[in-house]
């Protein structure tokens, strides 16, 4: 199984989990819990979907002026003047010990959706940010041109 299906399967589980505790109550299948349960429990499901969405999918956007990626409302826009340089690279579990945003053992900030491949953007300010790619080498050719 790739590891980008572990993810969302793992979050809809949990999901389906925290439906079933909060359902079976009103078809006699469960005791019934306190309204405290059931709110927290019914807050848990809603950060859960939360999760499960906003962590779905990473965008990338490439326009004349900046490089833009992110999932959902959490994004980093570089302009593209600010990038030194930019290599393809293979993203290492070891460095960054998960996925999503994560910051690498190496100081770099790490947007990974999967495993694979991915760009690795050196900036003038010395910040470096690894951002997950299925076409990484053509995404930093693109980049390489605009810079």
């Amino acid at each position: 199984m790739p590891a980008m299906a572990v993810l969302p399967i793992l979050l809809g589980f949990s999901v389906l989990m925290l439906l079933a505790v909060v359902i079976a109550p009103f078809f006699g299948y469960l005791q019934k819990i306190g309204p405290e349960s059931q709110i927290t429990l019914a807050i848990l499901l809603l950060l859960d979907i939360l999760v499960l969405i906003a962590f779905n999918k990473l965008k990338i956007i490439l326009t004349e002026e900046d490089f833009v990626f992110g999932f959902w409302f959490f994004r980093k826009k570089v302009a593209l003047a600010m990038i030194d340089r930019v290599e393809v690279g293979e993203y290492s579990f070891k460095n960054y010990y998960g996925y999503g945003i994560r910051m690498g053992r190496d100081r770099s900030w790490g947007y990974v959706p999967r495993s694979g491949k991915g760009v690795k953007v050196f900036l003038k300010d010395r910040s470096i940010y690894f951002v997950s790619s299925g076409r990484a080498e053509e995404l930093a050719e693109k980049i390489k041109s605009k810079i």
